[in-house]
Order: C-alpha cells, then sequence, then structure tokens
C-alpha cells in the first residue's frame, strides 16, 4: 500500500502553528521569529516533509524548469551542449527536462505540447524543426524559447546561430592549403538550414581557389541521419572518384569515412586528408586524430542560457547572437 504523503497542514500542525505561517517559511515570503522557525524547520525534517513543487508552480507561474529539445541525444555534438547547460541552470536554480525528437516531424509538436502542459519556463531547440507548428504554438502562447541554427525569425526572435557558411569555407580552405585540389563534401540532407551554408562556405573556398565544384564528389545522405555508417558508405564510393580530401559536415560522417579508409587501406592523410565539423570527444581519439571545425558547446549553451533567462523575466523577446566555429588541427590533415 502506498504510504500517505505528507502535507503542508501536517507540518503545521506537528510545529503548532497555522498552514500559511509554514508556507512563509519555506518560501522566505514574510517576516517570521527565529522560534518558529526552529520549530517549523524541526516539524518538516521529523516528518521528512517534501514540498510540491508542481503544486507551488501552478501558484506562481514558474516550475524552475526548462526543457531541452535535441534530435538525436546519442549525437555527441547535442548531448555536449546538453551536459553544458544543465550545469549552467542547476547554478541558476532550474532543473532540465531532456527529450529528443529522433528528427521525427510528429515528435516535435508531441514534445512541445508536453513540456507546455508541464508548464516548464522556457524551452531551448537544439535543431533546425521539420514542422514549424511548434514554433507557433510557442509564439502563440508567449513560451520563452530559443532555437539553435534555425532561420524561422517570424515565429522565435531568440535563435543561437553558428556561421555555418565561415565554418564550411574555413575547412575547405584548410584543405587547398594542404595541397588538395580535388576535395568532395560529404554531408547530411541539403534542406537543413546549417548543411545548407556548410555547402555554401564549401564552395565559396574553391571558387577562391579557382577550382571547380563537382556534382560527382558531392554527396548527402537524405535520410537525415547523423550516421557512422553514412560515411563509410561514402567513404568507398568516394575513392573511385580520385579525391585527395573531404570535408565532411560532421564528425560522425567524418569517422565513418575515416574507418571506410582503413578498411580499404587508404592513408590518411598522405592519400586523402579528411576535415571534419562539429568537434565531438571522439574527434581527438580517433586514429588518426581528426581535424575538426569546433562549435563551442560552452559559448552554445551560455548564450541560450542567457537569453531564456531574460526572457523568463519579461525583460525582452531575445535576439540572434550568432557564435563562429574554430579550426581544430589534429592528424587526417
Amino acid at each position: 500500500m502506498k504510504k500517505q504523503a505528507v502535507t503542508m497542514k501536517d507540518v503545521a500542525k506537528k510545529a503548532g502553528v497555522t498552514q500559511p505561517t509554514v508556507s512563509h517559511v519555506i518560501n522566505g515570503t514574510a517576516s517570521i521569529s527565529t522560534a518558529v522557525k526552529e520549530r517549523v524547520f524541526a516539524a518538516i525534517k521529523e516528518l521528512n516533509y517534501r514540498p510540491n513543487a508542481l503544486a507551488k508552480g501552478l501558484k506562481t507561474n514558474s516550475t524552475k524548469t526548462i526543457g531541452l529539445i535535441m534530435p538525436d541525444i546519442t549525437n555527441s555534438y547535442y548531448a555536449c551542449i546538453a551536459k553544458e547547460m544543465e550545469q549552467l541552470l542547476i547554478e541558476k536554480g532550474y532543473m532540465t527536462f531532456f527529450s529528443s525528437t529522433n528528427y521525427s516531424r510528429d515528435s516535435e509538436m508531441r514534445l512541445v505540447d508536453k513540456m507546455m502542459r508541464y508548464n516548464v519556463d522556457g524551452i531551448f531547440v537544439m535543431f533546425e524543426f521539420l514542422n514549424e507548428e511548434p514554433l507557433k504554438t510557442l509564439q502563440q502562447y508567449g513560451i520563452p524559447a530559443v532555437v539553435l541554427d534555425d532561420d524561422a525569425e517570424q515565429f522565435i526572435k531568440s535563435k543561437i546561430n553558428m556561421d555555418n557558411e565561415l565554418g564550411g569555407y574555413l575547412a575547405t580552405k584548410h584543405l587547398i592549403e594542404r595541397g588538395r585540389k580535388r576535395i568532395a563534401f560529404a554531408a547530411e540532407k541539403a534542406g537543413i538550414l546549417a548543411m545548407k551554408d556548410r555547402f555554401e562556405g564549401y564552395k565559396r573556398a574553391l571558387k577562391e581557389a579557382g577550382l571547380p565544384v563537382d556534382d560527382a564528389i558531392v554527396l548527402r545522405d537524405e535520410t537525415l541521419q547523423y550516421r557512422f555508417d553514412a560515411g563509410h558508405d561514402y567513404g568507398k564510393q568516394l575513392v573511385a572518384k580520385k579525391i585527395d580530401g573531404i570535408f565532411a559536415s560532421t564528425d560522425m560522417v567524418a569517422l565513418g569515412v575515416l574507418r571506410s579508409f582503413a578498411d580499404q587501406g587508404i592513408k590518411v592523410p598522405d592519400d586523402i586528408a579528411v576535415v571534419g565539423y562539429d568537434d565531438i570527444p571522439l574527434a581527438e581519439l580517433a586514429t588518426p586524430a581528426l581535424t575538426t571545425m569546433s562549435q563551442p558547446a560552452e559559448k552554445v549553451a551560455k548564450a541560450a542560457m542567457e537569453q531564456l533567462l531574460v526572457q523568463i523575466a519579461g525583460e525582452g523577446e531575445g535576439e540572434k547572437v550568432v557564435v563562429n566555429p574554430q579550426l581544430v588541427v589534429r592528424e587526417t590533415t
């Protein structure tokens, strides 16, 4: 049989005070004598009373919780941002709810709806949603929200965008500076804003160097998954195309490429140089260690938290913040 929960009324009876007095002591909302406080805290300890955070949230319209929605919880890039975000929010007295859409349009709306039902104080969307309806809903209900790498400014004003075009440009330029002239682009689905921008940067660097953009060595995974095996497939396809460099739009794709090359006896970087994107922890541990574009999780998380807190405090609707990626040179180039 489930044990009946201790209530504030029980604490008040034990301490010999009124229920509002217990509430004031717990929340620090009135001047209460030291003697009364000591009796209340002694009763709380003896009865093992735990305040109902949900009930308190309904009264104050604040649950001190933030929802974090990511596309894939197994993707190290999003996991690193989530870890940083959680720690920063803990320091501000907030808890975090994590959910993953698994790149599903239907899941996006379902998760936003569920978080709203739980009365979260704000939501951080870590990916360009496939469906604009959840963003419309957040706007309509005035829910504080921040979106990472999204261009739907008509719905959510607060954004943390990486300069993905610059990242693609710097990655490709680095390969060109290493003497590579036939450089492939291996990426996820073309429609994603971040991938489109990285591709634009890739093309800009090639054009600047007087090199052609060859569609035969531009490969994309239309399933929209950031998969290691997609990179492995790319590696098998590209060896026959006589390339000498690859810019992979994520580290997981790049790691799949590296494994494919190892299976085929291709030496990196002697035969083909490789640059990834994200600088996930596995990038440095790979053999050879992966040259990549770093997207600093600390900066992204800090900017997102600050934007959310501004909105929660009613001090504005947030703004667009751009974070620049940085090239990290390792053994694959």
